[in-house]
Formats: structure tokens, sequence, C-alpha cells
């Protein structure tokens, strides 16, 4: 009897974990990447597009602090960004919201397996897409 109150009890343990694992929510990892003096803007105005993206976040369930981490990186010069592009897909976020063009340009050259998202007046002019039915495939320009 002792067998199967072993067996039982292990069964049940092996069951418990499996429900626990599966409650664990991934945490996602988004790098946000500025010039110095956008940055500075956008932590400070309370009416920026850098909040109102947060708060989209919050009301899709992606909460900063509890399933999401959000990475916050500056450049102060153009000369560094190709310095920043590497920090940023050495930590190896799950998306990358950056701007403007030319930063954006650089991220690009630095990464072809993660996402950035940017928002520009010409990505196809600009080589950062081949065309706009389908973004996500990148030029090779």
């Amino acid at each position: 009897m002792r067998r199967r109150e072993f067996i039982g009890c292990m069964t049940l343990t092996v069951i418990a974990g499996r429900a626990l694992a599966q409650q664990i929510a991934k945490v996602y990892r988004i790098a946000i990447v500025f010039p110095a003096s956008i940055a500075e803007w956008t932590e400070t105005s309370s009416v920026s597009a850098y909040r109102a993206f947060l708060k989209e976040l919050r009301r899709l369930g992606y909460i900063e602090g509890q399933n999401l981490v959000v990475e916050r990186y500056t450049a102060d010069k153009p000369e560094h960004y190709s310095d920043l592009a590497r920090d940023v897909v050495r930590s190896n976020p799950d998306v990358i919201h950056a701007g403007p063009s030319r930063l954006v340009l650089v991220l690009k050259a630095a990464t072809t397996t993660i996402p950035i998202v940017a928002a520009t007046a010409d990505p196809i002019a600009l080589g950062m897409v081949a065309n706009l039915a389908r973004p996500g495939v990148m030029s090779r320009a």
C-alpha cells in the first residue's frame, strides 16, 4: 500500500508543478532607443507619444514591472549610434522601438532577428522595408 501512496503522491506533485509552471507568464522585453535630446522630452512630456505607447501596452495587458520590462537606451551623438545599436542587440529584447530614421538604419544593420518598430515618412525610400504590404520582410539594400 505504501508504494501506491508514494506513486500517487509523486503524480500529484508532478501535476501541481506543471499547473504552476503554466501560470507563470512570460516576461516581454522592449528596448526603447532614442537620441538623448528626444529621450529627455519623452520622459518629461505629459502628452508624449511615448506615454501613450506605454498606456496602450498597459491596456493590452503588458504592465511594466509585472510581465513587461522596458529598457531605455539613448545616445548623445550620431557617432555613438553604432555602439548603442550593439548594446541594444546584445541585450536581446523581444522588440526594439526606435527613432529617428538614421538610428533605425543603424539598428537594422545590427540585427536581422529582432523586430524594429519605428515611424518614418518613407520607409521604402530609406531602405527600411522592401514594401508596405509586408513590412516585416526587410530589404537587403
